[in-house]
């Protein structure tokens, strides 16, 4: 389990299913801002429930992962919590479980059609950057990626930056 500020990501149970397709099939939208599109290699899927009401709002997963690289992925199902800055807090999340718990992973990928432009800077708004466009499955799609040095220096700049706070005062 995964806890944020305001949500708690969590191993996808069988329970948390029904939820899920209840949302796609009111809003089929979703479908279309994130296809499933492409190889998808031994997938850990995960939900996402707000802390403050414990409601399901959607899922993420990690996938396709290699030596050095995984992929990610995130739905939030209901468009009333879409621009509440939950998808940046799964993704920094999910960036920051992988880069710990998996020394060996030096980069986390993602990839969302080139009109999801809300998906895009979302992921820019968590040190992704785009990498290429390419057609994949009948979509234009944009591919970025986080590198584990850019993730880390950042880190490193935090902790300076609160070393010097704490000096101050």
């Amino acid at each position: 389990m995964i806890e944020t500020l305001r949500l708690t990501i969590a191993d996808r149970q069988l329970k948390d299913m029904p939820t899920e397709e209840y949302y796609l099939a009111l809003h089929p939208e979703i479908k279309e801002l994130d296809p499933t599109v492409g190889e998808s290699r031994d997938p850990t899927f995960y939900s996402i429930f707000t802390k403050e009401l414990n409601k399901h709002i959607g899922m993420c997963c990690l996938y396709n992962f290699t030596a050095t690289e995984v992929e990610l992925g995130v739905r939030i199902f209901i468009p009333e919590h879409w621009s509440m800055g939950y998808g940046s807090e799964v993704v920094n999340a999910l960036c920051e479980y992988v880069f710990n718990s998996s020394p060996q992973i030096m980069a986390v990928l993602a990839k969302t059609p080139v009109y999801n432009t809300r998906a895009v800077r979302c992921y820019e708004k968590c040190g992704f950057t785009q990498r290429s466009h390419a057609p994949l499955s009948g979509y234009d799609m944009v591919f970025m990626v986080r590198l584990k040095a850019s993730f880390c220096l950042k880190h490193i700049v935090q902790q300076n930056d609160r070393e010097k706070d704490d000096n101050i005062t």
